[in-house]
């Protein structure tokens, strides 16, 4: 029966339950006032205390814990230690508490000493050691989890997972950030733990009454050569694949795949190639001998053709440079081509080990005019599958200039020699000439629009080809549904690559064109992935960001892909396009809010979960012993915690919320402040996914096709310092230190030092920062410099004096150059002529970006009034009259393009040239013939010209329902 003081206990965790915090403080302080006591209920108080105590206040929760902790007798009771653990967490991984590095570190060695007090009064209890372990790796805390583990197995030496437990905490402490002394040692020490439970391995576990501390499983083995390849102790993990007890062939391994893969790689990390060759010879051999025989196949000949087996038996092969080798290896081959039609691996092997082997070895018997033979063979082979290009390329590029030309000229030879003729031909028929067609187009692409000196013609001669694919594929798939792709889809999105390369070439119209083909070819192939992402970028780099939104909703990015593909929409959206549009959901009556802020906001939402999710399973692999799972999320956990895209979330976020607010009125509501410590964080953005025809040593076609240039780690550096200076700006005055670590003189260095690296590296390296926001990190520069003054020497210092001077400066520059029209902002003077710029994604963000400009010293002006800085009048009446010259100006642009998109005649002029019309003038342009033609008429391309069109006025109204007072 349940005491009056555990229902009271019970009350307060139902509070904490329900997100109650209030009433739980109420409940906790008014038994703590009554003169109760106990460490539960104390324990309670201090967590209660964590979570609503603003950050300014934190010094609260902290005290409670310290005395908690530090108490005498320390202590012991479980469910009390489970929630110290758990405040000493919250408060660890609170993005708003923003602890100096040495607080933080304090923390820390107060949560481990709790335990150690515990350990220490209560040694050699399995129960709290259990506990301890149990909740260090709950939150992959591995220094506690280490120093529990290690006593955990030596007080219970007969529990033999807690042998592996102690394994894993030091392994996992290995591959965490640590010193590079920490992962050494414990990377050693988890090496010679898994090394012993090796030793003790014998060939038949199954008959010992006890296993002890030996290797008894898969999941056991994984680990030691995880641990191996970790230390590079290659020789000794091979010497264990070739034991009795351990081998391949022993009752633990059981001839896996994964651990022949395993031990094939650990032979070629340790340069033993020959090893290598011979191991995959006996497996490629064995399967070829049984499928001959027509014998049930092995688990290596299931395997055998494998592109891990031929690619490392090719490479293995070029590596040992040994003449008997290379005959072997070429007969090998040679059987593969006996009896049956040979596989694709196997063709790519033979292409492989042709190229090397004329590459690399003074005996190869044939002249270097293989490598065209071998290339047309396999196109020859290969021509009706989609994978043939892909195959090919890396050979194709390592062909001299003339046999360049003899292979595309093959490709297109063989392309007509399959065209079907006639009404006769079937569908099947049409569809692999198709195919094959779309291959040729793709070498002609590779091989003739990639070169320095291709022409206007060139682009214009191959876009009209695919255009016609693409007429020929119309009436193909009509049974298809509508997931899949259909026949003539990589021939459009061929076509629109190559007009985005001619609008680099001086053509802005065939912008225009490119994305009118998408939206027809979308309109039946609904889900292909690779046009959706051109057409996302695409609408980007034309500044039409609403129909970017529409488009992104069709990716239907969720989970790991927020981490992998939301960068595609997510990248400078604050001066892109900060506000929600509403726009009619097509095929379906109804209408659609697209919402940047409430976006941004449910992908934070999936790191934040994800973690929960990751800490579920991982507790359920450690107790059925999977730790090959438990590595494998450990990985996922840290590319959470540390993931670039989330940091470029953050910030966007926090932009987005301030241009979307009054300046006067606005006060962050967002807690998690971005990180300027970058050293960790983990890219994995997904650059791959388009289809792309460059050269390997080429600019990728995503990063081509991309509205400015590609964010890096300074670009996050940078922009979070912002954000850091921001959140002192707009918090509650002589509070704002506890938000940041940072003071004010720290950000304006440290921004003057990115500023300048990003715009004087040596060589003329890549910008990670576009003109605009350059201009915005120097302006923050000069406001946290003017904040460092003021506060060690007053408003009116020398230091003070001189960063209004830089402000004014930096303000009245960007003026004249938004009046003069320079800059990359040509295209404020809009027109829809072939001969002018339109508006594309350069003019929003100059705009955005010298609003968001504006509302920086706006609140820097509004933050020194709040703490009575006492600014020099003039000084402030001079800025602000230029703010206010700027604010006008830009609004002035934005109601100018505004005006001019609503003319008269506007619609007619954007169809005549996507269509090709002139004016007055029957005649009509090839390719814009085509496109009315693949459009199904001028209907049509009217509703895309009104979308566009939208879109931009959309755009222009964000830029207007900016305030700045």
């Amino acid at each position: 029966m349940s005491t009056l003081t555990d229902r009271k206990d019970n009350n307060i965790l139902d509070a904490i339950n329900h997100d109650d915090w209030k009433h739980a403080i109420q409940l906790c302080q008014k038994r703590i006032k009554k003169g109760e006591k106990g460490d539960y209920l104390f324990a309670l108080h201090a967590y209660v205390l964590c979570h609503i105590s603003p950050p300014y206040a934190r010094g609260q929760p902290l005290d409670s814990l310290y005395n908690l902790t530090s108490k005498e007798p320390p202590v012991l009771d479980i469910k009390v230690l489970g929630i110290l653990q758990d405040a000493f967490e919250y408060l660890l991984t609170r993005q708003d508490v923003g602890f100096s590095q040495d607080v933080s570190e304090s923390v820390q060695r107060c949560r481990t000493m709790m335990w150690e007090r515990a350990m220490k009064a209560k040694p050699n209890d399995e129960t709290l050691l259990k506990e301890w372990f149990t909740l260090s790796f709950k939150c992959f805390n591995w220094k506690n989890a280490q120093k529990a583990s290690m006593a955990l197995q030596k007080t219970v030496p007969n529990r033999r997972e807690y042998y592996f437990w102690a394994v894993l905490a030091n392994f996992a402490l290995s591959i965490t950030p640590a010193s590079q002394t920490e992962r050494k040692l414990f990377g050693a020490l988890a090496f010679r733990m898994v090394s012993k439970a090796a030793e003790d391995a014998t060939i038949n576990p199954e008959t010992l009454l006890s296993p002890g501390r030996s290797i008894v499983t898969q999941q056991e083995l994984h680990l030691l050569l995880e641990i191996s390849k970790d230390q590079k102790q290659h020789d000794e993990a091979i010497l264990v694949l070739s034991s009795a007890s351990l081998g391949l062939k022993s009752d633990i391994a059981k001839n896996d795949w994964s651990f022949v893969r395993a031990d094939i790689l650990l032979k070629a990390l340790a340069g033993r190639y020959l090893d290598v060759w011979n191991t995959c010879k006996a497996i490629l051999l064995q399967a070829r001998q049984d499928s001959s025989q027509g014998s049930p196949l092995s688990i290596e000949s299931k395997r055998g053709d494998d592109w891990f087996i031929w690619n490392h038996f090719i490479d293995a092969q070029r590596r040992t440079e040994d003449q008997a080798i290379f005959n072997q290896t070429a007969k090998i081959l040679d059987t593969y081509f006996e009896t049956q039609i040979p596989s694709r691996n196997v063709q790519l092997a033979r292409l492989k080990f042709s190229v090397d082997s004329n590459t690399l070895h003074d005996y190869a018997p044939e002249p270097r005019r293989s490598l065209l033979v071998r290339c047309r063979k396999f196109y020859a082979d290969n021509m009706l599958s989609m994978s043939c290009f892909n195959d090919l390329m890396p050979y194709a590029e390592q062909m001299t200039n003339r046999e360049k030309q003899d292979f595309l000229q093959y490709t297109q030879e063989h392309s007509r020699g399959i065209k079907p003729s006639g009404t006769n031909s079937s569908e099947k028929e049409k569809v692999a000439w198709a195919i094959a067609e779309t291959n040729s187009l793709k070498f002609s692409y590779f091989l003739k629009l990639t070169r320095m000196e291709k022409s206007t013609e060139d682009f214009e001669n191959f876009i009209l080809k695919a255009l016609e694919l693409c007429e020929y594929c119309s009436d193909l798939g009509q049974d298809l549904l509508v997931t899949d792709n259909r026949p003539g889809d990589g021939a459009s999105i061929l076509a629109a690559t190559a007009f985005f390369q001619l609008s680099n070439e001086g053509n802005s119209a065939a912008l225009f064109k490119a994305v009118a083909l998408l939206d027809h070819l979308l309109t039946f192939s609904k889900h292909n992935y690779q046009a959706l992402l051109l057409q996302l970028r695409l609408y980007q780099i034309l500044g039409t960001h609403s129909q970017a939104f529409k488009v992104y909703g069709r990716l239907y990015v969720k989970k790991m892909q927020y981490d992998t593909l939301a960068h595609n929409i997510v990248t400078r959206l604050s001066t892109s396009h900060p506000f929600s549009v509403a726009s009619m959901v097509e095929d379906e009556d109804k209408v659609e809010l697209f919402d940047p802020k409430c976006d941004i906001r449910q992908a934070l939402k999936f790191f934040d979960t994800t973690k929960t999710s990751i800490t579920r399973m991982s507790q359920l692999a450690l107790e059925q012993g999977s730790y090959s799972e438990i590595l494998e999320f450990l990985d996922v956990s840290f590319k959470i915690d540390n993931s670039f895209t989330k940091q470029m979330m953050l910030i966007e976020q926090r932009r987005i919320e301030r241009l979307t607010s009054r300046t006067s009125t606005y006060s962050h509501q967002l807690t998690e402040l971005p990180t300027f410590h970058t050293a960790n964080l983990v890219d994995s953005r997904s650059f791959d996914l388009m289809m792309d025809c460059q050269p390997e040593k080429a600019i990728r076609v995503e990063e081509l096709i991309s509205h400015g240039v590609r964010p890096n780690s300074k670009w996050i550096q940078g922009f979070a310092l912002i954000e850091h200076l921001m959140a002192m700006l707009v918090a509650t005055p002589g509070k704002h230190t506890v938000l940041t670590p940072l003071s004010p003189g720290d950000i304006s260095q440290r921004l003057a030092i990115l500023r300048l690296s990003d715009t004087n590296q040596p060589g003329g390296g890549e910008s990670t920062f576009t003109t605009q926001e350059l201009r915005m990190l120097e302006l923050c520069e000069k406001i946290a410099y003017a904040e460092a003054e003021i506060l060690k020497g007053g408003a009116h210092s020398p230091g003070a004096m001189k960063s209004f001077s830089d402000l004014e400066e930096i303000l009245k520059v960007t003026l004249k150059e938004i009046e003069e029209n320079s800059l990359g902002t040509e295209m404020l003077k809009f027109s829809l002529t072939p001969a002018d710029t339109y508006i594309d994604y350069r003019l929003f963000q100059r705009c955005f970006g010298t609003l968001e400009m504006l509302q920086s010293v706006m609140f820097f002006l509004r933050h020194a009034d709040q703490c009575k800085y006492k600014l020099p009048r003039t000084n402030v009446s001079r800025i602000k009259t230029i703010v206010h010259d700027l604010f006008a100006q830009v609004r002035s642009i934005a109601s100018s393009a505004k005006n001019k998109l609503t003319e008269g005649g506007i619609l007619s002029a954007f169809v005549n040239l996507v269509l090709e019309r002139r004016e007055n003038d029957d005649e009509q342009g090839k390719i814009g013939a085509m496109l009315e033609k693949l459009a199904g008429g001028e209907t049509s391309t009217e509703i895309f010209a009104g979308r566009i069109i939208e879109s931009w006025l959309e755009a222009l109204d964000g830029v207007l329902r900016v305030k700045i007072d």
